[in-house]
């Protein structure tokens, strides 16, 4: 898990960050992260989303790091 501590001068609140992957296959993960101001005590900004990687199409030369988000709900 990634996480941060982020303060925001302007209105002087520490804003808790954090980004996880959970795999579901070997091409497939499901991604989300959200963060949570301490000032109001609620999330501020949510995701989820499940991305493929395509490791076949991504050898050809035109093609690098070809990623398909299938699901994003934000």
């Amino acid at each position: 898990m990634e996480t941060s501590l982020r303060y925001a001068g302007d209105s002087k609140s520490l804003v808790i960050h954090a980004k996880e992957k959970f795999p579901l296959n070997t091409f497939t993960h499901l991604q989300g992260h959200a963060e949570l101001d301490t000032k109001i005590g609620a999330p501020t900004y949510l995701c989820a989303m499940i991305r493929q990687y395509f490791p076949d199409v991504c050898s050809l030369p035109f093609y690098n790091n070809l990623l398909l988000v299938y699901v994003a709900i934000c």
